[in-house]
């Protein structure tokens, strides 16, 4: 630890493990680090983490979920009333535009009528209504699926409906079913939205969609577990709010935020072992997949996050995903994101926004470039990325990150300048390999003024004990 002339600022620092070297992309060579780290005055202590996973490093194979889609299921009955020909709340007001509600575009103009009404009846939660135009029953499950697919929003209105048909076959009205949200929908309304836009907003800080999308995709994961038991499973509703879901609630939270952002996002359906949702998004040079949920596999550790599913062509998830019913008429995908377009079939630290006077050759580098960054934004969440020259010093990095090395070498001298007088500190790390050779870090921070009440007591280091420097924590 350095010294200065001026009163000692001794740091305590415990370094406990959120989670160990805990991923290694199979393909891509992603890899992640997670510490915690409480800091406060007196000495300097530490634990560092222990590795999970197999003595390779290697990540086991995931074990993905079963079948967990559940499609739209309606029950007619026979009715012998006419049609109502001057129908309420018709929704006819309402704008969708195709970008973003591509269902919608897959229906008859009579179709379309209908989509608008159920759209509006779900938003006043008005269960009963005839239909603004005649349809059938093969019709109705088509324009109901079209308005459960393309508004993820409507976390309140269940797969399952009713409708009345006449001796001659036209289905003349429906009635709606919706979960127990409904029942203090506004209470629910207002906590869905805030968990959106809190998502959003975080997400908002990234200019580029591409990274916008991966922090949406690690935001899910990082908080939300699979539970097939979960009532609400097929809602954003049980994804975002009591966050235990199934892969329908982590697609439609997926595709919600994504929207929020202003990225098309759509909610794919399909076969994977069974009936299964996933994600199509676009991007700027075309269409992937994105299967959140089979990134979360059964048995994942908090906190351990996948790629193996993160914007795949059609051709990249043939192997196991086949788009059945209207989703077989959402865009091909087909895009180059993942490769874009070099030798390698990697990215160039251009592509990235770096240039040349962006590159850390040294720990030392990445040491004074995190110190300047933390002084620089201060306290908070944020994301900071560093160029790096070679998976040599990328190793280095994540070396040095289990050790107390790492962060008395930057965060001392960072807290001092601050200001702060203790703090908490998280971080994960997370490398991607580039044309090159090069690597860019991408290093998620959490820094917090004072400490949590169960942050670990201080002891003396042996030097401080000597020096008779007592800790005050």
């Amino acid at each position: 630890m350095k010294k200065t002339g001026k009163a000692l600022l001794f740091i305590f620092l415990t370094v406990l493990l959120a989670l160990s070297l805990f991923y290694i992309e199979r393909e891509s060579g992603l890899f992640s680090l997670a510490f915690s780290a409480f800091l406060r005055q007196g000495g300097l202590s530490s634990s560092a983490p222990q590795e999970s996973g197999s003595p390779s490093g290697e990540a086991s194979a995931p074990a993905q979920h079963g079948a967990d889609f559940i499609p739209v299921d309606g029950s007619g009955s026979l009715t012998a009333a006419p049609q109502d020909r001057n129908p309420q709340n018709t929704g006819e007001a309402e704008s969708f535009p195709p970008l973003f509600y591509p269902y919608r575009e897959m229906l008859s103009d009579s179709g379309k009528k209908i989509y608008n009404q159920v759209y509006a009846n779900a938003q006043a939660l008005n269960s009963s209504f005839s239909l603004v135009c005649s349809s059938t029953p093969e019709e109705l499950e088509t324009v109901f699926s079209a308005v459960l697919f393309d508004h993820p929003e409507l976390f309140w209105l269940s797969s399952n409906y009713q409708y009345e048909y006449t001796s001659g076959g036209e289905v003349v009205s429906m009635a709606l079913s919706f979960n127990e949200t409904a029942q203090d929908i506004r209470a629910c309304r207002l906590k869905f939205e805030a968990a959106v836009s809190a998502a959003a907003n975080a997400a908002a800080q990234y200019d580029d969609p591409l990274e916008q999308e991966k922090y949406v995709h690690d935001y899910l994961l990082d908080r939300v577990e699979y539970d097939l038991s979960e009532p609400l499973n097929q809602s954003a509703y049980s994804a975002l709010i009591r966050e235990k879901s199934v892969c329908a609630g982590y697609s439609r939270a997926f595709q919600l935020i994504m929207t929020r952002l202003g990225v098309p996002c759509y909610y794919c359906v399909g076969e994977a072992g069974g009936n299964h949702a996933w994600n199509i998004i676009s991007l700027e040079d075309g269409f992937y997949h994105v299967d959140v949920s089979w990134d979360d596999p059964v048995g994942n550790p908090p906190g351990e996050r996948h790629y193996e599913y993160f914007n795949l062509t059609d051709e990249e998830i043939s192997s196991d995903h086949t788009r059945t019913r209207l989703s077989l008429y959402l865009p091909q995908c087909s895009g180059s994101v993942r490769a874009d377009r070099t030798p390698s079939g990697l990215k160039t630290y251009s592509q990235l926004g770096f240039s040349e006077e962006d590159i850390l050759y040294t720990l030392e580098d990445y040491y004074n470039a995190c110190r300047t960054a933390l002084v620089r934004k201060g306290t908070g969440n944020y994301s900071l990325s560093f160029l790096l020259a070679s998976q040599a010093l990328q190793e280095d990095i994540y070396a040095s990150a289990r050790g107390e090395e790492h962060v008395s070498r930057y965060l001392e001298d960072a807290a001092e300048e601050l200001g702060l007088n203790g703090c908490s500190y998280q971080f994960e790390l997370s490398a991607q390999p580039l044309d090159g050779g090069y690597y860019v870090l991408f290093q998620e921070v959490w820094l917090e003024e004072g400490l949590p009440e169960n942050a670990p007591s201080a002891s003396p280091s042996p030097d401080e004990a000597r020096e008779a420097v007592s800790p005050s924590g």
